[in-house]
């Protein structure tokens, strides 16, 4: 971690620049949002600029950091919730089309499109589970 601009270089005052570490080489090396960096941002500089002022605007980007965090989560539940039900509708058409291959001979052509048919519903399955688990791994 280390920051590729002089610390001379500050704008506004001084009052990152003499400290060791800057904040956004940890807002970098974390991979904060916007809204995390500032809650970051003005927790550093307090003391040495804004006071009172600067916890209150640190205070008001992680209100506003939770918010956008739980909006997040709530539309990350409800995509697993729908990915569930599609696996679910998926699985129940793969049981449909082993039943049905059961009223045909093997040689028919009917049994070779069943057979087509489930191969096509086990790759949109593997897909779909696939999906599910890369998102609910996000999730964690």
């Amino acid at each position: 971690m280390g920051s590729c601009m002089d610390k001379s270089t500050q704008i506004g005052g001084d009052h990152y620049a003499k400290h060791k570490i800057q904040p956004w080489d940890i807002i970098d090396e974390y991979g904060l949002n916007f809204y995390a960096g500032n809650v970051l941002k003005y927790l550093l500089r307090y003391k040495d600029k804004g006071g009172v002022e600067d916890l209150r605007k640190a205070k008001h980007y992680l209100e506003k950091l939770i918010e956008v965090e739980s909006k997040e989560a709530e539309m990350m539940k409800k995509e697993l919730e729908e990915l569930e039900k599609l696996i679910e509708k998926v699985e129940s058409d793969k049981l449909k089309i082993d039943f049905a291959k059961g009223f045909y001979a093997i040689d028919s052509p009917e049994f070779g499109i069943c057979k087509i048919a489930e191969s096509y519903i086990d790759c949109c399955l593997n897909s779909l589970k696939r999906s599910y688990e890369e998102l609910k791994n996000a999730k964690s």
